[in-house]
């Protein structure tokens, strides 16, 4: 879900994904509650009227994967997405993006929080002295 601040820097548009990413959320949501509630009033036993939710929203998931897979072009996005931030940046004298390398950056926390802990003195169940 922390994509979405990464696929734009239009706040118009970031807005817009985060409304609709929350809308469609909600909706799911719904739909699965709402459903439960028609199927635990129609069929007598709980297993059972559990068994065929969970097939159902299996099924939804596998159907709207599908169509994700089949109808939506990465490549051609991937492509016009990197045109679009260039023209972007260009229009707006933003310079290059920086890359970040994740495995130093997390050994590099690694190496903070070790450092901190150390300083700390911990008692055998790594806790601080005197912490409850």
């Amino acid at each position: 879900m922390a994509i979405v601040n990464s696929l734009t820097y239009s706040m118009t548009k970031r807005d817009r994904m985060v409304t609709n990413r929350n809308a469609l959320t909600y909706a799911a949501n719904i739909t699965v509650l709402s459903l439960s509630l028609v199927l635990f009033l129609l069929i007598p036993s709980g297993t059972t009227c559990f068994t065929v939710l969970c097939l159902i929203c299996l099924g939804g998931g596998m159907i709207t994967t599908l169509f994700y897979t089949s109808q939506i072009n990465e490549k051609y996005l991937v492509r016009e997405a990197s045109r679009l931030e260039q023209i972007y940046r260009s229009e707006n004298n933003i310079g290059k993006a920086p890359k970040i390398n994740l495995s130093s950056d997390v050994a590099e926390a690694g190496v903070a929080k070790a450092s901190m802990t150390s300083k700390q003195s911990l008692n055998s169940s790594g806790r601080r002295k005197g912490a409850k």
